[in-house]
């Protein structure tokens, strides 16, 4: 090592932010036996030695005497040079021969403050034999430590995944969910609930609202794409449906009709307005009037509702709108979408589920299809049970085929 660089005073132990390269880095100061800075004046022989000396020992960054980085040298590099030939050590330890003649250049130096994604993008541009070498990390010019595309890729998968996990604890608190992956919850005897990201936070959006004595809401939405920014999408939803109930809650029965349809297309286009352009979303919304036991349902695109009746299954199609229209939620500002008016009976049960229930495949590449549903929504006699007979056929049709979408399910029995 030069006399400059090894009379250089160290800084205080940096802080670096968890996508900040910094982070995934091994420090010199603290793993002395793993590595270390050599001179690049310094003979062949001290770093044969060293080797012999530190079994844990392999990237050696080489300083020139101006104390910046200049190569550097890996303990398979060095070995192989000594066995190349019966005369390739005898040439490499003499006396004479510096560590400049057989270092690698090709050295990457990194300040500890650069953020992950650019790392991995300047590493990934190395040459194929040195893509995947460890490579320098510098606090103010200075050698901190080593780093490794493997460390990168680690801090990053953690840096996702905190996103993901703050992503999901939003949802948790938009649905009101305390146990995700799968979990029932805000359930009474009138309804049910189920919803099952396919992996951390989901494009799945379900919630029902009591308002009062007189009305339920329910939404059901299955947005497209995955990971983070479908989960956006249902955030931004699931706001806006929390702000909008609040004006539910405040209708009477005279002007619910003409006041929530409204309100779903103020939703419709502060959606368009606050998710990207090619993000959409299909899904059923329903307003029941329990006093007078009329449903309003309003179909996205979606399609998945059913009503039983006296032990019998009617596949409900609500949609009413303009034919060139595109019905899906959030692409159009200016969608309008007129409902389709039920009248229900006391006992009815209302059913609607996400394509990820309906189009789960098992082993054999055989949906579980919208026919399976009916024998559960006969069998179940209350929201919870009807939920949980579909999720243990549904378990059972797929065995151990893998899930491919998240899933969500509700269900709704009408006084």
């Amino acid at each position: 090592m030069s006399r400059k660089t090894a009379t250089r005073p160290r800084a205080a132990r940096p802080i670096f932010s968890a996508y900040e390269v910094g982070r995934t880095t091994a420090s010199v100061e603290e793993n002395p036996d793993r590595m270390r800075v050599i001179d690049e004046h310094a003979r062949v022989q001290l770093v044969y030695r060293l080797y012999l000396d530190h079994d844990h020992l392999d990237f050696l960054p080489v300083a020139g005497a101006d104390g910046k980085i200049h190569g550097y040298l890996q303990r398979q590099m060095f070995l192989a040079m000594l066995s190349r030939s019966k005369y390739s050590s005898e040439l490499l330890l003499r006396p004479e021969v510096s560590v400049s003649t057989i270092m690698d250049p090709r050295v990457v130096l990194l300040e500890g403050t650069t953020p992950l994604a650019e790392a991995a993008e300047i590493l990934m541009r190395r040459d194929d034999d040195i893509r995947f070498d460890p490579f320098v990390v510098t606090v103010d010019g200075e050698v901190y430590g080593v780093s490794s595309v493997r460390r990168v890729l680690d801090g990053l998968n953690q840096y996702l995944q905190a996103d993901l996990n703050a992503c999901l604890a939003a949802q948790r608190r938009l649905m009101q969910y305390d146990g995700f992956p799968e979990s029932e919850a805000g359930s009474d005897q009138m309804f049910a609930t189920f919803l099952a990201p396919l992996s951390g936070p989901g494009g799945d959006f379900v919630r029902v609202l009591r308002h009062g004595n007189d009305l339920t809401t329910a939404l059901l939405f299955d947005v497209c794409g995955k990971g983070l920014k479908a989960a956006t999408m249902v955030s931004v939803m699931g706001a806006l449906f929390a702000r909008y109930a609040e004006d539910v809650a405040e209708m009477d029965r005279q002007t619910h009709r003409e006041r929530f349809p409204d309100l779903l297309r103020q939703m419709n286009s502060l959606t368009y307005e606050l998710t990207p352009e090619e993000m959409y979303a299909t899904g059923v919304a329903l307003l029941i009037d329990r006093r007078r036991r009329i449903m309003l349902a309003f179909d996205y695109g979606h399609g998945f509702l059913w009503l039983r009746r006296d032990n019998r299954v009617f596949r409900l199609s609500p949609r009413s709108m303009d034919e060139h229209q595109v019905p899906f939620f959030g692409i159009n500002p200016e969608l309008t979408m007129e409902p389709r008016a039920y009248r229900l009976h006391p006992g009815d049960l209302l059913f609607c589920c996400s394509d990820g229930v309906v189009e789960a495949r098992n082993q054999d590449k055989e949906e579980f299809g919208a026919a399976r549903i009916a024998p559960a929504l006969r069998s179940g006699a209350s929201p919870d049970e009807v939920l949980a007979i579909l999720r243990a056929a549904h378990a059972n049709f797929r065995g151990n085929a893998r899930l491919t979408d998240d899933r969500s399910m509700l269900c709704i029995a009408i006084e």
